[in-house]
């Protein structure tokens, strides 16, 4: 008699499990129904305000669900200033909150990395926005180059100001810098 309850109990559990994986891959997938215009206009919005950079140029905004739910942005171009107005980026993703892809106001950037050519070189990495300190990590494969940059966040593009870890053909180099100030060397 307890067995049969416990088989039942277990039958009647396939159903919440099925609504449970129906219910995620719809809040999952629901996005991609949505045009993203509006949503780059916004990001764009965060970017210039509280980072100092502005996406210029979006022609392929597709929205990709695995691994992690992303916006990624085929062939732009980045503009940091004036004085770096046209880095061509190949790939860009944008990995945001989940609340995000629903409600363009409440957007908080996880995660942006990228793919792209600078000076005539492949650069790939990464850009972490955080409170107080963001990282921006890149490698340029060609040159042997590694660096992260911790960005203090009083502080914005084009005037920066922080420290660098920088790594080439692996010898290290420690650099703190505040833009119009100071350059120490370490």
């Amino acid at each position: 008699n307890i067995i049969k309850k416990i088989l039942n109990f277990i039958y009647y559990l396939r159903y919440l499990i099925l609504i449970f994986i129906l219910s995620i891959i719809l809040l999952f997938a629901t996005p991609k129904l949505f045009k993203n215009v509006n949503k780059i206009v916004e990001l764009n919005n965060i970017l210039k305000n509280q980072h100092g950079f502005i996406i210029k140029k979006t022609n392929k905004i597709n929205y990709k669900i695995f691994p992690q739910p992303n916006l990624e942005i085929k062939d732009s171009i980045i503009s940091i200033g004036e004085q770096f107005n046209k880095i061509t980026i190949k790939e860009l993703k944008i990995f945001t909150n989940l609340k995000s892809l629903y409600v363009s106001n409440e957007m908080l950037l996880k995660k942006i990395s990228f793919k792209g050519e600078f000076l005539g070189q492949d650069v790939s990495g990464y850009y972490i926005p955080k409170k107080s300190i963001n990282l921006l990590y890149f490698e340029i494969k060609n040159l042997g180059i590694k660096s992260k940059v911790f960005f203090d966040n009083t502080k914005k593009f084009p005037n920066p100001s922080g420290k660098i870890e920088l790594n080439v053909l692996d010898d290290n180099l420690l650099i703190n810098f505040d833009y119009g100030k100071n350059l120490k060397i370490q």
